[in-house]
Formats: C-alpha cells, structure tokens, sequence
C-alpha cells in the first residue's frame, strides 16, 4: 500500500487553501457575484486550513 509523505499532503492542502482563496477574491471583484461559488470556495478554504 502507497503511503502519500505527510509533507507532501501538506502541500496539497496549502494549494488548495491558495486557489480557493484566489477564486474567492476574483470572485469579489466589482461585477455580478455568483454568491454561491463565493461561499462554496470560502468554504474549501476554511476546511483546507482546519487540515494544515
């Protein structure tokens, strides 16, 4: 059985801490905002952060 290095899942987590935090500021840009995306990306974010 394959074992992923702790660090390497670390990393995993961080990239997508990262682009759920990128989509979500793009997303707060001045135009019509997609609540829902905003919410689902926050979402990731915080979960990834709650795994690092």
């Amino acid at each position: 059985m394959f074992v992923v290095p702790h660090i390497i899942l670390k990393l995993c987590w961080l990239i997508i801490f990262a682009r759920s935090g990128y989509k979500t500021y793009q997303l707060l840009q001045p135009r019509r905002k997609d609540w829902f995306d905003i919410i689902f990306y926050l979402a990731i974010a915080i979960v990834a952060l709650g795994f690092i």
